[in-house]
């Protein structure tokens, strides 16, 4: 398109690309080399075209928000000019003015040209220490960050990661139609610069001031008691070990992960108590977890492995592929051309969704809500605030009367 005078009103009225287009671009006639880039889902994101050393450079300015409009955009659009008029790349980042901001030198013998700095080196020490040792989904986080970051900037030093890297690689990926895939990106990002500051890398994280790029709705899908007992049933034709995860997803009402990497230490088979770490759920707090009858028989009829995890197919990793084991569980449900159609499938749910219809179901048996909040290890609702901070009672009686009231339930739908 042409270039006009960017206005406001003309900003915020501009129309979404068309899915046939994916993005559309229109050009500042008051300042040239602004841009605005508009996507199909609505992204309005600033950028800057340029040319130094006789390169043509793209670089991002900014997305455009409430906070971050036409008069701050043109501002940054600005300075950025000055700098290459001064023979200055604004995209590549100054390190002694990072230094001088941060208020500290660059750590001695850690060259920006070494290779021992490079993103891929420090993405493996990264992943290999605090990621390894405290997620039980690290592999999931190492093949996001290798896949989106590490296969663009992979061979760069860590150093020369700009903010304006990291908007290209997330606005990419909102413009490619995955916009909630972009906000988990970005909250893996996040902790990987902020460990590289620690371990000065590098002087600013470059990670930081960026918000997340789409605002996310809560999802309300509740599994009704037939369509769980269905699932429990495709589950049991699964086997090891995505049949037993499903079946005590069910049963505990917790987290995927935080269920897929149970470690046989955390369990008191003797108490039914299965005790979750504070590096291992999501809140960093301890969580006991009450086993019901039915989950302590699911957990005793494991196979017994040379390995601490309850579930593993290696022997060193926990499970991944689980959109695999998803897609058999939808296949199971799924009525063949031979059926007389009666079996419908299960539409639109997901494995988290197990979590939320425990909860439900055990509020629709009578269950109360600060006892569901323990068992969900929530710290809201009516244990957030004063209550919470004040109120430390564990209601382990209660949370295990609700769990065995709940698996009695499903075991007898089943």
């Amino acid at each position: 398109m042409g270039a006009r005078n960017f206005t406001e009103i003309g900003i915020e009225r501009a129309k979404s690309a068309t899915k046939e287009q994916g993005r559309y671009e229109i050009w500042d006639a008051l300042l040239p080399g602004l841009g605005l880039r508009v996507t199909a889902s609505g992204t309005k994101t600033f950028f800057l075209m340029y040319r130094i050393a006789g390169r043509q450079r793209r670089m991002t300015i900014g997305r455009y928000t409430a906070q971050f409009k036409l008069e701050k955009a043109r501002a940054s659009a600005r300075v950025a000019l000055e700098k290459v008029q001064a023979g200055v790349d604004p995209a590549e980042p100054n390190k002694e003015e990072q230094a001088k901001e941060k208020g500290r030198p660059l750590a001695a013998g850690r060259s920006e040209l070494s290779g021992e700095t490079s993103l891929s080196n420090v993405l493996d020490a990264w992943i290999k220490g605090p990621v390894k040792q405290r997620r039980g989904d690290w592999q999931a986080v190492e093949r996001a960050l290798r896949l989106d970051l590490g296969t663009r900037f992979g061979d760069r030093p860590i150093s020369s990661i700009t903010r304006s890297d990291l908007f290209e690689v997330i606005d990419s990926i909102v413009e490619r139609g995955s916009p909630v895939h972009a906000n988990r990106l970005l909250w893996m990002m996040k902790p990987l610069f902020r460990w590289c500051v620690e371990r000065q890398f590098i002087a600013v994280d470059p990670a930081a001031p960026i918000s997340r790029p789409t605002k996310e709705k809560s999802r309300d899908r509740v599994l009704s008691l037939p369509e769980l007992a269905r699932i429990w049933r495709a589950a049991v034709l699964l086997n090891y070990p995505f049949g037993p995860i499903v079946q005590l997803l069910m049963l505990t009402a917790q987290r995927r992960d935080e269920v897929a990497g149970m470690r046989w230490p955390e369990i008191d088979l003797d108490a039914s108590i299965w005790t979750l770490p504070s590096e291992r759920s999501k809140n960093g707090r301890q969580h006991q977890i009450v086993l019901a009858p039915a989950a302590l028989e699911i957990i005793r009829a494991l196979p017994q492995q040379s390995t601490s995890m309850l579930f593993s197919t290696t022997g060193e990793t926990v499970v991944s592929g689980w959109s695999r084991a998803k897609n058999r569980i939808d296949r199971i449900l799924t009525p063949s051309s031979s059926e007389d159609g009666r079996r419908a499938p299960i539409d639109h749910w997901t494995l988290h969704d197990l979590r939320r219809s425990a909860a439900t179901a055990m509020a629709g048996l009578g269950v109360a809500p600060h006892v569901i909040e323990k068992i969900l290890n929530h710290q809201s609702g009516t244990l957030g605030g004063v209550a919470g901070i004040y109120n430390r009672h564990s209601y382990l009686d209660e949370r295990r009367a609700a769990l065995t009231l709940w698996a009695d339930t499903m075991m007898g739908l089943i």
